[in-house]
Parts: C-alpha cells; sequence; structure tokens
C-alpha cells in the first residue's frame, strides 16, 4: 500500500516537472518566433530598445568592447527585426553614426540605405580587416565589414570631414561575442 502512495506521488510530480518544462519550451519558442519576426505589417523595420547592448535572449549574443571616448559617446541601443543590433553614436562635436551587428548573412540594412546609388565605393585593409566604405558625395556614407562570425555595418546620415573614416579603427576593434560560449 505505501509503495502505490509513493508512486502515486513520484507520478504526480514528474507530471509536474513535464508540465513546467513544456511551459518553458513554449515561452522560448515564443520569443523565437517572435526573433524571426522581420518586419510590421507595414513594411517598416522593427525597433526594441534595450538599456545596455545585451540581445543574448532575443538574438544569441551580445556586444563587448564597444567604442566610447569623449568623442565617441553610446546613445541607444535597440535590436532590429529580431536579429540585428543597432547602436546609436553622438560622435562629438556635432555628428551622429550608427553601427548595425549581426552574425553573418543576417544584418539588415538600414531603410534609409537600401535603394542608394552610392557615387563611390572603395574597398580597403585596415587592422588586417576587409572594408568596404560607400559614400554619396557631400551626403550619406556607410562602412561595412566581416569579422568573427559577424556583419558590421557603421553608417552616418551627414558625415563631416572623413569624421566616420576618423573614428572606423575604434569600432573595427569593437567586438560581439557568442552568448552560448562567453556566458
Amino acid at each position: 500500500m505505501q509503495v502505490s502512495v509513493w508512486l502515486f506521488a513520484a507520478a504526480v510530480i514528474l507530471c509536474f516537472v513535464l508540465a513546467g518544462a513544456a511551459c518553458a519550451a513554449g515561452c522560448v519558442a515564443q520569443r523565437y518566433r517572435t526573433a524571426l519576426r522581420t518586419l510590421d505589417p507595414d513594411g517598416r523595420e522593427v525597433y526594441v530598445s534595450y538599456e545596455r547592448p545585451d540581445f543574448s535572449a532575443s538574438a544569441g549574443y551580445r556586444l563587448d568592447d564597444l567604442p566610447r571616448s569623449d568623442i565617441l559617446i553610446p546613445k541607444a541601443y535597440w535590436l532590429v527585426n529580431g536579429c540585428t543590433a543597432q547602436i546609436e553614436y553622438d560622435i562629438a562635436p556635432a555628428q551622429r553614426a550608427f553601427l548595425r551587428v549581426a552574425k553573418t548573412g543576417c544584418l539588415c540594412t538600414a531603410d534609409a540605405y537600401k535603394d542608394v546609388a552610392f557615387d563611390s565605393t572603395v574597398r580597403y585593409e585596415l587592422d588586417g580587416v576587409a572594408v568596404e566604405q560607400r559614400q554619396v558625395t557631400g551626403g550619406f556614407c556607410t562602412v561595412s565589414w566581416s569579422r568573427g562570425g559577424y556583419d558590421f555595418m557603421l553608417y552616418a546620415p551627414q558625415p563631416q570631414m572623413n569624421a566616420v573614416s576618423g573614428c572606423l579603427a575604434a569600432f573595427l576593434r569593437q567586438g560581439a561575442s557568442d552568448a552560448q560560449r562567453a556566458l
């Protein structure tokens, strides 16, 4: 009789454990489905604000070693379309730039730059990294590179006198860590 009670209690506990695991799996699946959503119904990018550049739970990575100085000041952290990090920077004295980072092959290009006919494209190597810089004469520019399993794009709406190129080395040193390895 006492063995039956123990077996019944063990069966009840097992049901609770399995129900909890199913609930947790459902939560993870929901987060995964949310992360895969790319655009809102109107076709615009979806931005989610973060307090710090740790996108481990949503996109599977965090950003380490972001450039920060008296000249480069990170202002806001976003996850775009569930997979691309965007860091908004103020570049002293009066510039604004945006750094986008995603796992290789997943980088979303900013809507404002998708259909642009750039006037010049230059490819070069800096600190051992292949870089591509594209610019509209008298207008905005993008600089992109890949390193360590991640794609990066730095873009500036209205750069002044090589401000982006002058800060590029600091951004190239910035790294991304895969959350599964780093935690």
